[in-house]
């Protein structure tokens, strides 16, 4: 069974171009356009790893990450945020929301491959 990964992002063409490169890698995608969207996603099916934006209406990516967090079957789920922004207060703040990586965009499609590779390992997920 295929690593499944779940992208939120409010736009349709990251979602779309992030969607293709990790399905041509053989990773089973869920993609949400919102965190709420998202954290109803993770209520109803196994999710992997997480890979969101950082800046979302309403529920952003950092407070997606801490409800994350509180669900006991996404405790421990691989979190990437993907963001245009390079403030290291930021960043601090998505680390002590409990996010375990950092994407800045514009990216490389093998960047975001090898970070979710990387995650997936250190997680001990298991396929």
């Amino acid at each position: 069974m295929a690593h499944r990964i779940l992208i939120v992002d409010d736009s349709p063409s990251i979602r779309r171009m992030i969607a293709q490169a990790l399905s041509a890698e053989g990773y089973d995608v869920a993609a949400c356009s919102s965190g709420a969207e998202a954290i109803g996603e993770a209520n109803r099916e196994r999710v992997d790893v997480v890979v969101t934006d950082l800046n979302m209406p309403e529920v952003d990516g950092l407070e997606l990450t801490r409800q994350l967090r509180k669900l006991p079957h996404t405790a421990s789920c691989p979190i990437l945020i993907l963001t245009t922004e390079t403030s290291p207060s930021r960043k601090e703040d998505a680390k002590q929301a409990g996010a375990n990586g950092w994407i800045l965009k514009p990216f490389q499609e093998e960047t975001l491959v090898r970070a979710i590779r990387s995650v997936c390992q250190r997680s001990g997920a298991t396929a």
